[in-house]
């Protein structure tokens, strides 16, 4: 008789995920906010420069909403880069190690470089196939990044991965879809502080456009750092617990996590 293959538990890791999004929030803010302030105005100024320098035709509209999703998967991914290996060392350690996890993002740079360009553009080619192949993509790449960062194995993350979310990627949708649920819901109530704050920027009477512009991405970056880190650390709680799953192991911590 062919034992149960354990479940993995979306709900154990919704929570889990906001526990460690709880006790790590002083580090996640302001490294989240830090880079997308930088990651706004950069766009901001490509999107600029594209505007001016070229004719509006469909053509270049349709480019332009791809290359926005792009850019919308690449900041995701960097995000995720950033939490990952710091909510990975406070499930499992109690503690984020800040030095330790800084000293392996550079270290793994070129490699996670390469991951964040490769994922987004099979990725989106997915989607454009009709759409659900997209999804099937995203899904067996799940946890890529936590693998990469985690294993130090370099581009070989990416069948690591498919190897690890193999028989739980309907469990892994719905936990995309719960998080994603989660995060509708906590853009909503950022928007609370985003929208004051935007329409205070429009009545002060700032005359330098730089700085008017730097502020206004600041606003809107503190929301995004609100609810940004959720899907990192979700991936990477999934993966800590998929690796449990497959290959035994499990901390101390782990267990009273889930228990």
């Amino acid at each position: 008789m062919v034992p149960a293959r354990p479940s993995l538990n979306v709900i154990d890791i919704v929570t889990s995920t906001f526990s460690v999004y709880w006790r790590g929030l002083f580090y996640f803010l302001p490294a989240i906010l830090l880079f997308t302030v930088a990651f706004e105005a950069v766009s901001a100024e490509i999107s600029g420069v594209i505007a001016r320098s070229l004719t509006p035709t469909i053509w270049l509209n349709l480019a332009l909403s791809f290359g926005e999703a792009m850019v919308n998967l690449l900041y995701g991914l960097c995000v995720q880069a950033l939490v990952v290996l710091p909510a990975i060392h406070l499930f499992r350690d109690g503690r984020i190690g800040v030095l330790r996890s800084t000293r392996r993002l550079l270290l793994l740079l070129a490699p996670m470089v390469a991951l964040c360009l490769i994922i987004p553009v099979v990725t989106m080619l997915g989607f454009i196939l009709l759409f659900v192949p997209g999804v099937i993509i995203s899904l067996m790449l799940f946890v890529a990044m936590p693998v990469l960062l985690d294993e130090q194995v370099g581009l070989r993350a990416i069948p690591r991965s498919m190897n690890l979310t193999r028989d739980y990627r309907w469990a892994l949708l719905g936990l995309s879809i719960l998080t994603t649920l989660i995060v509708f819901i906590l853009a909503f109530l950022a928007s609370f502080i985003m929208t004051p704050g935007a329409l205070w920027l429009d009545s002060l009477e700032i005359g330098n456009p730089a700085i008017r512009g730097l502020l206004r991405v600041s606003v809107t970056a503190f929301g995004l750092a609100i609810i940004a880190p959720v899907g990192g650390i979700s991936a990477a709680i999934a993966y800590v617990r998929l690796k449990e799953i497959k290959e035994g192991g499990a901390s101390e911590t782990l267990r009273k996590v889930f228990e």
